[in-house]
């Protein structure tokens, strides 16, 4: 057989594309892998903290309800803060990969990571073989799946551990598969059972299913009337009407809605229940979740109003379009971008221009409509969600897997070469590969250096170890957590626990510093430093020591400031400020202290705080365009107020700094500003 041959034959195996498909989405566990730690900054770690915490607080003590947390209430009984938006089943699915390792939180943050890589390969597996059907070219599936699942939103957020990412686009590939079953061979039953596994997952199912629907319907309509055009108006309508009635498209929505309303139902009834029976729907927490996401419980800032007009707005979400296009390889983060992210609106634009266009050669094209466009309903519903969250970009996969294949068909089509195509897929697989490897290099390597030893692997190592400690001696004892050791999972190195405190304290009743009036509830405390005369309970921590309460009062008896105990005397009177304004601004040590005295005024308006370090290796690659850090803040997060003086203190970064720039502004713009060198102080 000649070369020429087995190439033939080769390309015509249907086995050889599946297993370079596998091959290829393998990489995501050898670069992005499946670490047991939180490294990753901002929202990837912020979320995935707050989904792992809701998975691992699922227990039939507490109705498995979705809890970020245990609390106490203004009686010291027994509260919840509940975090129930989506359905159960992600949940679950996360809480049993974890249950497994109940006794190691480096071991549950593994097994929950590689849920998310297994459930981003099925993801994408599943697009593949619907592709298959609906193009009758597996070359050309294989080509289109790996290049439209390439970009920087899937693969950044790979294993981001939530329900939104991939737990919902699971189900919402696995619900149209099911989709292009039952247009090829009319299999309703299951594709019913599908769409009912999928809502257990996450609600985007239904911006997938909405389009199909109104897109069936439309079709059931034209050829009802067609059929009947000869009948008397009367009867015409009647034979229209009744088709629609028997149509299946109609079933498959009320089928879907039911469910998803009976989810709803169950899910808002067991918060009633849980949070005592006492409460309106109104004040449910995730019933005001819901009304905010639809923005009709906001009070946007005049900046963020514009932002989220409708021409920025969508001029945004095509810009995130034009990410999802592009494979990552060609548009690494930080490094020089062959596409450059100014253009990337017109290239979503552009995109999206060509799928419309493709969908006239396209013989199912209600399959490929329904793909096209089921990512725009979501963020149009919720903008005021969709606004804050662009790793919600991943819904947009459908436009590059209908883009690269109406561009591959047509290619096939013209040159009528079939080696071509199969030399595009070999050439899809190596870009995926090389993306993934570029992800790891641009986005984990540079965090790790970010805040010099405040991201890498061994300090959120060492964190994890200090609190299954912790967490061994504090199971079911109520734990206080002071702002110096946290109030909730941010992502930068500030409060010593970047990310996750309510996951590290699972099973415990836990309070933050606003709580701080109920400290007398408290068993134990959780603090970053040794106190001083104090004795730890944790003598071999590294990084965070546990505190007998009692033992704890002694050390700080003026429980309401105790933060001011690091200074001795008032801030403004321990130097001159190094900016002069409505708060005067004192370099104290590694702390930036902020003064108001005689007037405490604007604690609302937010503080901004700009960090500029001598070397730029240690800002994020986002942030290198701009220069410096932003640590901006709140002051009900980081001040007190002491009769008419208002004070407030932020730990400064541990690497060099050039210059700060620090004020405070609102939404008529700044309040005011001021700047200084680090090393002369003006």
């Amino acid at each position: 057989m000649t070369l020429p041959d087995r190439l033939k034959s080769a390309s015509s195996s249907p086995l050889l594309p599946l297993a370079l498909l596998l091959i290829s989405l393998l990489t995501v566990f050898l670069f992005v892998g499946a670490r047991g730690h939180f490294y990753r900054g901002f929202f990837h770690d912020l979320v995935s903290a707050e989904h792992l915490t809701v998975a691992v607080n699922l227990s039939p003590e507490d109705r498995f309800l979705p809890l970020h947390r245990k609390t106490l209430d203004e009686d010291g009984a027994p509260a919840y803060a509940p975090y129930n938006r989506f359905p159960i089943g992600g949940y679950a699915l996360m809480k049993m990969a974890t249950l497994p390792f109940s006794g190691s939180l480096s071991a549950q943050i593994t097994a929950a990571r590689f849920l998310m890589l297994l459930l981003f390969t099925a993801t994408a597996a599943l697009a593949y073989q619907s592709l298959c059907r609906i193009t009758s070219n597996r070359w050309v599936a294989l080509a289109a799946t790996l290049l439209a699942f390439s970009s920087y939103y899937c693969l950044y957020y790979t294993d981001m551990i939530a329900n939104e990412m991939g737990i919902d686009i699971f189900g919402v590939m696995l619900t149209f598969h099911g989709l292009v079953i039952f247009v090829q061979d009319g299999r309703f039953r299951q594709l019913l059972i599908k769409v009912c596994l999928a809502l257990l997952l996450g609600w985007q199912v239904l911006a997938l299913l909405l389009p199909f629907i109104i897109f069936g319907m439309t079709s059931e309509i034209i050829r009802a009337r067609s059929s009947a055009s000869a009948l008397p108006l009367r009867h015409h309508i009647m034979h229209v009407t009744g088709s629609l009635i028997r149509s299946r498209f109609v079933l498959l929505g009320a089928v879907a809605l039911l469910f998803a309303a009976s989810i709803l139902t169950i899910s808002f009834a067991n918060e009633y229940l849980a949070l005592g029976g006492e409460k309106s729907l109104n004040e449910l927490q995730s019933f005001g979740a819901i009304q905010r996401n639809f923005g009709t419980d906001q009070n946007l800032g005049s900046s963020i109003a514009q932002r989220l007009a409708w021409n920025p707005f969508l001029q945004g979400q095509f810009s995130l379009i034009g990410g999802m296009v592009v494979p990552y390889y060609f548009d690494a983060l930080g490094n020089t971008p062959i596409v450059s992210p100014r253009f990337r609106d017109i290239i979503g634009v552009t995109a999206v221009g060509a799928c419309l266009i493709g969908l006239g050669f396209f013989r199912h094209r209600i399959l490929f409509a329904t793909l096209l466009s089921f990512g725009f309903l979501w963020p149009l519903a919720l903008r005021s969600e969709a606004f804050w969250h662009d790793y919600r970009s991943i819904f947009y996969v459908g436009i590059p897997l209908v883009l690269f294949s109406f561009v591959l068909l047509l290619v096939h089509r013209l040159s009528g070469s079939t080696r071509l195509i199969v030399g595009a897929a070999i050439a899809a697989a190596l870009i995926f590969a090389a993306s993934s490897y570029q992800i790891t290099r641009t986005s984990y390597d540079a965090l790790a250096g970010s805040f010099n030893d405040a991201n890498t692997r061994e300090f959120h190592e060492a964190m994890i170890a200090d609190f299954e400690v912790i967490r061994s001696i504090t199971q079911g004892k109520v734990v206080f957590v002071p702002l110096e050791a946290g109030p909730r999972p941010i992502s930068n190195a500030l409060t010593g626990v970047p990310y996750g405190s309510a996951y590290y304290l699972s099973g415990s009743t836990i309070l933050y510093y606003d709580d701080r009036d109920k400290l007398e509830f408290a068993d134990f405390v959780v603090t970053l430093g040794r106190q001083s005369g104090g004795d730890t309970l944790t003598p071999k921590n590294r990084l965070v020591f546990l505190y007998d309460r009692a033992d704890y009062d002694g050390l700080h008896p003026d429980k309401s400031a105790y933060n001011m105990t690091a200074y001795g005397e008032r801030i403004s009177d321990l130097s001159d400020p190094v900016i002069e304004s409505t708060y005067n601004v004192y370099h104290v040590g590694n702390d930036l202290a902020y003064a108001s005295t005689g007037k405490c005024e604007n604690t609302d308006a937010p503080f901004f705080l700009h960090v500029v370090p001598v070397d730029e290796k240690h800002l994020l690659y986002r942030n290198r365009f701009h220069g410096f850090e932003n640590r901006d803040f709140r002051f009900k997060n980081f001040g007190w107020q002491s009769g008419e003086d208002c004070f407030a203190v932020r730990r400064l970064p541990e690497y060099e700094i050039a210059r700060i720039v620090t004020g405070q502004f609102d939404g008529n713009g700044r309040i005011w500003q001021g700047s200084f060198d680090i090393a002369t102080n003006e």
